[in-house]
């Protein structure tokens, strides 16, 4: 747990710095929890490290549940509950260390988000993070 907490306060410096000085307009934060469950999923599921699939699995819920906080007002109700009944699933399958189906039902969620996009009312959907940090 010590090496995620580090990893993820290092690269939300990191970034905070890169954001200050140049055109990316992303969240530190969100950003670098994404990155650090991202790695340790990769390891774990090709057993290159130890890493507690719980742990990744913790870190997932909530990138997964500040996701829908954010772009569930723009892409409507159909996504927000296709987030939560298909991302719940591939987040508890990764806290019992089953990394393939996880990664079945993460494929899932793409799928649906992308039609959320595709059909969404609002056409001019722009990502701001200013809101978020």
């Amino acid at each position: 747990m010590t090496y995620l907490l580090i990893s993820i306060f290092i690269l939300t410096v990191v970034l905070y710095f890169v954001r200050k000085t140049s055109d990316l307009n992303i969240c530190p934060i969100c950003v670098a929890t994404v990155f650090t469950w991202s790695l340790a999923f990769i390891a774990a599921a090709f057993e290159l490290l130890d890493i507690s699939p719980v742990l990744i699995s913790l870190l997932m819920a909530i990138s997964l549940g500040a996701t829908i906080q954010k772009y569930g007002s723009k892409l409507g109700l159909f996504w927000k509950t296709s987030a939560v009944l298909v991302g719940f699933p591939a987040v508890y399958l990764v806290s019992q260390g089953d990394f393939l189906k996880a990664v079945l039902f993460g494929f899932a969620l793409v799928v649906f988000t992308i039609l959320s996009f595709v059909f969404s009312k609002e056409k001019n959907i722009n990502d701001k993070f200013e809101e978020c940090c």
